[in-house]
């Protein structure tokens, strides 16, 4: 529970007189010191046999979509980034086959994790039925409530539970507290890249596709935010109403 969590760090701090730290710092501390020891005595020289210790990028959807990568789709309200996203869910979940380039490519089955921060439940399960999605028959969808960044251990451990081959955030700013024009905003999304297919690491997962849902500008000119958000991922797709 974040809340407990919280009141237990900050009166954790306030007994041991760290004074002027807030729980978030002295968590990213803690976490700060596990990575840097994780090589033991080496601090920031990697171990000998880190490679064995990789979970290698693997094709979901061949030609488009591999295990290891994030994405992020993002466009103005209404054009259908949410519902892109559930289509994507749905190939893969129930392995369908897929036109890439002209080529039929058949699609490895496989679990999806979905992280729904930016609708109600009532306008999620819309969502779902109109890609045909039927949560009642999906044993291969999850979804995570309430979920944000500073919880990155208990997505670590719905990961290696359920070894998704797709974890969808919806979205971007609801998930990942603070302010999005800032370079530092982008520092979860990385810290994802990191961790994506890293089984020596205390925060590492099996490979993964992460796909970030994020929103356009007032103006529709671009996404909201800092250029850091697409330095920070592998590909950004731009998603446009077809003007004819």
């Amino acid at each position: 529970n974040p809340v407990i969590q919280e009141l237990e760090i900050t009166d954790l701090i306030t007994r041991c007189g760290l004074y002027g730290y807030k729980a978030k710092k002295l968590i990213n501390d803690v976490r700060r010191h596990q990575a840097y020891t994780r090589n033991g005595v080496t601090g920031i020289e990697r171990k000998h046999g880190w490679w064995e210790e990789v979970d290698r990028k693997a094709p979901v959807i061949p030609g488009w979509i591999s295990t290891g990568c994030q994405y992020m789709i993002h466009s103005r309200g209404g054009v259908g980034k949410s519902a892109t996203a559930a289509a994507i869910a749905r190939a893969i979940g129930t392995g369908e086959s897929m036109k890439i380039r002209g080529a039929e490519m058949p699609i490895e089955q496989g679990n999806v994790v979905w992280i729904s921060n930016d609708q109600s439940d009532a306008q999620l399960l819309d969502l779902f039925q109109e890609q045909n999605i039927y949560p009642q028959d999906a044993p291969w969808l999850t979804l995570l409530n309430e979920w944000t960044s500073d919880l990155h251990d208990d997505l670590v451990e719905v990961i290696k539970r359920k070894k998704p081959k797709l974890v969808v955030m919806d979205s971007l700013s609801t998930v990942i507290q603070g302010d999005e024009n800032k370079g530092e905003f982008a520092d979860y999304i990385y810290q994802l890249a990191r961790n994506n297919g890293d089984l020596g690491s205390d925060f590492g997962f099996p490979a993964t596709a992460i796909l970030w849902i994020h929103h356009d500008r007032k103006d529709g000119t671009d996404f909201r935010g800092s250029d850091r958000l697409a330095n920070a991922v592998d590909e950004v797709w731009s998603l446009r109403k077809a003007t004819r």
